[in-house]
């Protein structure tokens, strides 16, 4: 077994790793070719070795690490980041030192300098999003400022003005990006300008920046509002320069989404004005339901972040953030895809299909511009939840100003009935000892390929029949299993809904495999 030093004040000694220790690399870079290590949770030095081509590998037992890069001078800090090893056998880790800084200058042609003039505020978060700790530090290069990242990461930089550049009227500068090699953000920290769009009073506004895809918008508070008739003016403080995403809504209204570029020259900037009209142009609820609709792109579907078996198993007390997204995706076009979501609505049922709201209770079911939902786990027992989404325009104004469809067209239908999601969540209750072993083309799923591997995906597998057949008939064999029975969709004008579980269609044969009847949409 290998060993490593541990250093605590002075004094070194050998100490022995536990069992779960991880075979740890960390590569550098040529900015940042050297680094040390420490334990977050005792502050002990872990002894990294020395490097190799800035390769460093070592032996660490699962925790959460505090690595500082150094320059190439041995002593300048280009930045501290926190990583977490895991349990994992093997892990790497590709550390990136990004430069980050300001172009604008005072009128003695001075640049403007860091934490004088401007700061720099970091959000860093890996591929699956969640956050990553890292603490900007500085370039050998006067009047620059580094940070770290690890490859893969998706960034989030600000550089924000001082109070007395604020009182000048100078805004935050916003990049963003993920990282496959080292970048450097930089740009002149814009002015802001004052940007007014009308619309009806009861409807609905919101301004907000897009960092990278898949991240919640950061949104603009307004600066005034002025009624007027049934119309409003509502009037933000937005920099020159910058691309914001706006979405307008009102109750039994189309809501209407995209984006605009705020452009230095304001006779470039869109009239972005929404009259009562545009949000009757469409209904909520009308339904495309043609796959030739908008040049091929409308199909109607949804993703859901359950899993693979769209079963979710809760306790009393526990929460559980719920998410769904179109698709396909609404997109501009094929290569920026800036795309924007339709309103989600959740439906929670019993088992026999019945409203109900003694086993979950689900916040902000009906979203707007915050995508997320909880689900409140209250009582037990098992529940069915639903989600669909409602038609949406969408357009964006590029730098000209003018007014563009999105990829496909202006307006995209709710979704398909056929295709409401759903899943099944359980609260409280002993685990249960049945395996359900639902293959699907196990000779060619893997792991690497699919996350349900061999079994069959609540997402992403569908059974097809032919239209002069009732239903498409799958087998299985299940492990520990007295009966089973399946919940079939009932496809409604708008949504599908379930009004309990039957064994008719179900067929056992003497070796335990079962045969069961699915008719279109989801089975449960």
């Amino acid at each position: 077994m290998r060993r490593f030093l541990l250093s605590l004040g002075a004094p070194l000694f050998i100490g022995a790793l536990s069992a779960t220790a991880a075979g740890v690399t960390v590569t550098m870079n040529t900015t940042s070719p050297t680094m040390t290590l420490i334990d977050t949770a005792t502050g002990a030095a872990i002894d990294a070795g020395e490097p190799t081509t800035r390769k460093y590998t070592f032996d660490a037992a699962p925790g959460e690490y505090e690595l500082t890069a150094y320059a190439t001078d041995g002593t300048t800090v280009n930045g501290r980041i926190i990583l977490n090893v895991t349990d994992e056998p093997e892990q790497e880790f590709t550390i990136f030192t990004c430069t980050a800084y300001a172009t604008n200058k005072n009128a003695d042609g001075t640049t403007w300098q860091p934490d004088t003039d401007y700061t720099l505020t970091l959000d860093l978060s890996t591929r699956e999003g969640d956050r990553i700790t890292s603490i900007p530090g500085v370039s050998t290069t006067a009047g620059r400022l580094t940070f770290l990242a690890l490859n893969g990461t998706s960034y989030y930089v600000a550089l924000v003005p001082s109070e007395a550049h604020q009182a000048e009227g100078y805004m935050d500068l916003f990049k963003s990006g993920t990282l496959t090699f080292a970048v450097t953000v930089n740009g002149a920290i814009p002015m802001g300008e004052d940007y007014s769009i009308s619309l009806p009073t009861d409807a609905e506004l919101a301004i907000g920046v897009k960092f990278t895809h898949f991240t919640d918008f950061k949104y603009v508070e307004p600066k005034s509002t002025v009624a007027e008739g049934d119309m409003k003016t509502v009037t933000y403080r937005l920099a020159a320069g910058q691309t914001y995403n706006y979405r307008t809504w009102i109750d039994g209204g189309l809501t209407q989404a995209g984006y605009f570029m705020m452009n230095a020259d304001a006779a470039k900037r869109p009239a972005l004005d929404f009259p009562a009209e545009s949000y009757k142009a469409f209904a909520p609820t009308a339904i495309n339901h043609s796959v030739e609709s908008n040049l091929g792109y409308e199909t109607g579907d949804i993703f859901v972040n359950i899993n693979p078996q769209g079963y979710l198993r809760l306790n009393v007390g526990d929460t559980f953030d719920a998410h769904a997204m179109r698709t396909w995706q609404l997109t501009d076009n094929s290569t920026n895809n800036y795309f924007m979501e339709p309103d989600f609505h959740y439906y929670v049922t019993d088992l026999d299909g019945n409203p109900s709201d003694d086993v979950i209770r689900i916040d902000n079911a009906d979203t707007s511009i915050d995508p997320w939902s909880t689900i409140h786990a209250v009582g037990e027992g098992t529940a069915i939840v639903r989600v669909t989404y409602d038609a949406i325009g969408v357009n964006y104004y590029g730098s000209a100003g003018a007014k563009t469809p999105y990829l496909g067209g202006e307006y995209w239908g709710a979704i398909w009935p056929e295709n409401t999601a759903v899943y099944v969540v359980s609260v409280g209750g002993a685990e249960s000892a049945v395996e359900p072993r639902m293959l699907i083309n196990e000779r060619y799923n893997t792991g690497a390929l699919k996350l349900a591997g061999e079994y069959v995906d609540a997402e992403h597998d569908v059974f097809y029949y032919l239209d002069s057949e009732e239903g498409a008939r799958y087998s299985f064999t299940p492990l520990n299993a007295a009966e089973v029975t399946v919940a079939r969709p009932t496809i409604g004008e708008r949504i599908a809904s379930y009004s309990g579980f039957t064994s008719e269609g179900v067929e056992k044969d003497e070796n335990g495999a079962y045969t069961v009847l699915l008719k279109e949409g989801r089975n449960i």
